[in-house]
């Protein structure tokens, strides 16, 4: 009586020797290296556009940052949009967040998304004589802006 071999295990068989040569050839070349470290920066918590007002419409920096340390959060996109005072707002917040090493991001809208009359970004629409005049000094204070 032959022995025959019937598909399944024929399969089976194969199988075998294919794990039996892998684990007799060893890494091949490059796979016995250490892979290398990350290029990018390591996460963040962020948050965006959530700025506490006043009831005279400026930003409540001491209740912003508080929510922000309560949440963890350690990189704020402070979005200069929704008021006049904001540019001023933000020379306000910036010491405090420096303290609390909250990174800064300012965020202006393009003017292509800004309404003539409404919201705005632009500092020479608040009334600077020229846009980076007005957006270089609060940075030009702290090295948390971005």
């Amino acid at each position: 009586m032959g022995m025959t071999i019937s598909k399944p295990n024929s399969l089976v068989a194969r199988l075998s020797w294919l794990v039996l040569l892998c684990g007799i050839a060893g890494p091949g070349l490059g796979q016995g290296k250490a892979p290398a470290p990350p290029t990018h920066t390591p996460l963040h918590f962020a948050d965006y556009d959530s700025e506490p007002r006043r009831p005279d419409g400026h930003v409540d920096g001491d209740a912003l940052l508080a929510r922000l340390k309560e949440l963890n959060v350690t990189t704020y996109y402070w979005l200069v949009w929704h008021a006049a005072t904001d540019w001023d707002d933000l020379k306000l917040f910036l010491p405090k967040a420096a303290l609390a090493n909250l990174q800064v991001w300012v965020y202006l809208v393009p003017p292509t998304e800004s309404a003539p009359q409404g919201a705005m970004s632009i500092p020479s629409r608040f009334g600077s004589t020229t846009a980076a005049g007005r957006r270089k000094s609060p940075a030009s204070r702290y090295s948390t802006p971005t």
